[in-house]
């Protein structure tokens, strides 16, 4: 996304304005924004204050993470993750198996919901045996996986879907060291398309969407919000 946005910012440099991509680590806000050394900001984690970001008055726009009170672009997770048990479905897989992180973020709440709605579209149940999405970590992921897939359950899952595509990429090397083939013994499916960029094989199935045309619709965004602010400002001559 830091890649798409800088590709983009080239049309507010052309009209004279700075806007950062802002990643801050720990929710500290870069010291640009802070001095007010740039016009506009486009958050790219929830860990970004926006309220401080408001308080220093500048238009600021939320990048992928949806966050309250401030204009967000998002995918449609939900969607993303109903597509994604449709194409399981149609490859011949009816256990479907589905773990995430312990948040509560909206992407997981959403990406949860599609994978439920996605199941329920197609007339199979919610299997809670084959579902785990209080994982602390990225990495906690292996562990998770084998109750789902390796013959410990009493049916168990001949797919698994992640929550992102890091997390699948980990999964697949736990499955592959405990012997299973991917795909010929379990699919696993990601969501985000990151894996693509690793060359990592095998490949993915995932959700992939338009970085470059949500990072242009930010950045159109913030630069109309400026622009409005600049217009609305009255001038007063001294005497």
């Amino acid at each position: 996304l830091t890649r798409a946005v800088m590709v983009h910012r080239d049309e507010a440099m052309a009209s004279g304005l700075d806007i950062i991509a802002c990643r801050p680590y720990h929710g500290a806000l870069p010291r640009a924004v802070t001095t007010g050394g740039v016009d506009g900001v486009i958050a790219l984690t929830g860990n970004v204050t926006i309220q401080d970001v408001n308080a220093l008055g500048l238009p600021a726009v939320s990048l992928e993470i949806e966050l309250p009170g401030v204009t967000s672009i998002v995918p449609d997770e939900r969607r993303g993750m109903e597509l994604v048990v449709q194409h399981l479905f149609d490859l011949g897989h009816r256990d479907i198996a589905y773990i995430s992180l312990m948040t509560d973020t909206q992407a997981s709440v959403s990406r949860l919901a599609g994978y439920r709605h996605g199941l329920k579209a197609l007339s199979l149940a919610y299997r809670g045996d084959l579902v785990d999405v209080s994982l602390s970590s990225i990495n906690e992921d292996a562990d998770a996986a084998m109750p789902l897939s390796d013959g410990r359950n009493k049916n168990p899952s001949t797919a698994l879907i992640c929550y992102n595509d890091w997390m699948a990429m980990v999964a697949v090397r736990a499955l592959q060291a405990r012997g299973l083939a991917v795909p010929g013994d379990i699919s696993v499916a990601g969501f985000d398309d990151i894996s693509s960029g690793y060359r990592f094989e095998p490949a993915l199935t995932s959700i992939a969407y338009d970085r470059y045309a949500m990072a242009r619709r930010a950045v159109r965004i913030v630069i109309e919000a400026i622009e409005q602010s600049a217009e609305t400002r009255c001038w007063v001559d001294l005497p």
